[in-house]
């Protein structure tokens, strides 16, 4: 048990077996830094690596997001807006662990799950928004996990709310909903008119798997399919499917609005999957995806990015100036970032339990550098885009750390990329990256490889439909998808074909019949070929027969006529 804050204890939920067994069928990219004791599993070495990061952009060249707020005319620093939205972490736990989580949620996190004690807290704070004369624009609650569904007292909160004519969002990584125990929930929230909020980071097979696990996509799409014919996705108002993206690199988030017409055109066209609106994401520089940009040196590429891309229009919109967010011991946060870091928020009470309205629209919202993932571009909300516009692009980034490779234009080998960040969608979801030399270019050696191919079958060039493949396979042929590596292979055969072809017919010869090395010190043989016999049949033959014929008594055997 552990002390919810007014000294009563909070009893942790006893997960049954079969419960388990469901939690480690998830697709698993990597695992949670909690079960690897890294020290970077602590918020404070977190915090301490963003800040050790030399940062001399933005608009007040410190690198501290606060002198930034104030240079952008927030002179008092970040303060609330009217409470809109209840936002809900009931737990870590998950079936899933993928790369980009900043919560760092897992199969491996049993214990960080919400209570019966708890979610009876969050209801009690909730009544006591509505009763509030300042809480009549409370309209959301927010649940987010880990995998929400997984919380025992997931069916009993939605109804809880929904009775109480809120609007409920679900934050569901889809491939829950095809367990077989939670099967039924696409029906059951749909009767209860429940927001899905479903996490996709790519229309493509691809990049979805690249940073979710394999076999993500798919059930992903079987989940989709389910939603749909559960009336999600098809322009209800009470039944609106939304899809999450962010970018599977170093890259900031596209334009929210062209991303979405090409999402919902391709799938459609491949999968008949329809879907009400995207929200796209920024990436934040804590957790899991931290530790990715440290292992490939891109951390302080990354910052940069950020710091070029600083939009003052999308402060208003940030979602800790309108949401609360409490974590699943009851704790109570600006955001569900500073709810990772542990950045408790400056109220006189800690626990939801003692919930105020009026301290907590009194208070001042803590930053830090993981902020700037909110302010970049379009600006990046749990609510999507907070600007109509992102700011034209800055500097270039900083180039790569000593010993890495593609620090600063993306593709390194680890966790998978599959693009560049776009700042509009017309390019595709993803951001162009500076063009190389043509002969250093990895498209320009898959023609020349392929060309033989190409000229020879007829064959569609592999990465012709599109430059995310080309831009993967600078990180060598290990992590190439197979088709990619299977045309390269037939590319090398056709061309060691043409080679043998070029070399002259007696050379060729000699090469086939190069006698074997002696052993040291071996002599060597000389074979004398035996006489053969005359074949049968022959002039010779025939003679002979005829003299051995002549010496024997009696008459010959046969007649020469």
């Amino acid at each position: 048990s552990m002390d919810s804050g007014d000294g009563s204890p909070i009893s942790l939920p006893v997960l049954s077996a079969e419960l388990m067994a469901d939690v480690m069928d998830g697709p698993k990219r990597t695992t949670s830094l909690y079960g690897r004791r890294t020290p970077l599993a602590r918020p404070d070495a977190q915090i301490e690596a963003l800040d050790g990061v030399d940062l001399e952009a933005g608009p007040s060249g410190t690198g501290s997001f606060h002198r930034d707020l104030v240079a952008s005319g927030w002179e008092q620093g970040l303060t609330p807006a009217p409470l809109e939205v209840f936002q809900i972490n009931v737990g870590k736990l998950c079936n899933m662990t993928c790369r980009h989580c900043h919560v760092d949620s897992g199969p491996d996190r049993t214990e960080e799950n919400m209570d019966r004690t708890a979610v009876e807290a969050c209801l009690a704070a909730i009544d006591h928004i509505q009763a509030h004369p300042d809480g009549g624009s409370l309209h959301t609650v927010d649940l987010t996990g880990g995998a929400p569904e997984l919380n025992p007292h997931f069916e009993y909160l939605v109804e809880e709310c929904v009775a109480r004519g809120l609007h409920v969002i679900d934050r569901c990584n889809l491939t829950i909903l095809t367990v077989r125990r939670y099967r039924h929930l696409a029906q059951w929230m749909a009767e209860r008119g429940v927001e899905v909020a479903c996490s996709l980071p790519h229309y493509r097979k691809l990049g979805t798997d690249a940073q979710r696990g394999d076999g993500t996509y798919d059930k992903s799409i079987r989940a989709l399919r389910a939603l749909n014919e559960a009336g999600y996705g098809q322009g209800d108002p009470a039944k609106v499917l939304t899809l999450v993206t962010n970018p599977t690199g170093s890259f900031l988030a596209g334009s929210q609005a062209s991303l979405e017409v090409e999402w919902k055109e391709a799938l459609e066209r491949n999968h008949g999957v329809q879907f009400d609106r995207l929200l796209a994401l920024n990436n934040m520089p804590m957790s899991r995806y931290l530790e990715w940009l440290l292992e490939k040196g891109q951390l302080g590429a990354y910052m940069d990015r950020l710091l070029a891309a600083f939009n003052p229009a999308a402060i208003d919109g940030l979602m800790c100036r309108n949401t609360v967010s409490v974590g699943w011991d009851g704790k109570v946060y600006d955001c569900d970032f500073n709810q990772q870091l542990e950045m408790d928020a400056a109220v006189p009470f800690g626990h939801v339990a003692d919930f105020d309205l009026d301290a907590w629209q009194a208070r001042m919202v803590r930053t830090e550098r993981h902020c700037y993932g909110c302010t970049a571009g379009a600006g990046s909300s749990c609510g999507g885009a907070t600007a109509a516009e992102a700011v034209a692009a800055g500097p270039p980034p900083r180039p790569a750390a000593p010993g890495r490779r593609g620090a600063a234009a993306g593709g390194a080998g680890g966790f998978p990329e599959v693009g560049a960040a776009a700042t509009s969608g017309a390019g595709g979801p993803y951001e162009a990256e500076p063009t190389p030399p043509r002969h250093a270019h990895p498209q320009a050696t898959l023609d020349r490889r392929l060309r033989p191919l190409r000229g020879r079958r007829r064959l569609r060039h592999p990465l012709a439909p599109s430059q995310e493949l080309a831009r993967r396979h600078r990180r060598g042929p290990a992590l190439e998808p197979r088709r990619l590596r299977h045309g390269l292979d037939r590319g090398r055969r056709l061309d060691d074909r043409r080679e043998r072809r070029r070399r002259p017919l007696a050379s060729h010869r000699a090469s086939r019949r190069r006698p074997r090395p002696r052993r040291p010190g071996a002599r060597r043989q000389v074979r004398v070929a035996a006489p053969t016999a005359p074949a049968l049949g022959s002039r010779e033959e025939t003679i002979r027969r005829l003299r051995v014929t002549e010496a024997l008594p009696g008459p010959p055997p046969f007649s020469l006529r």
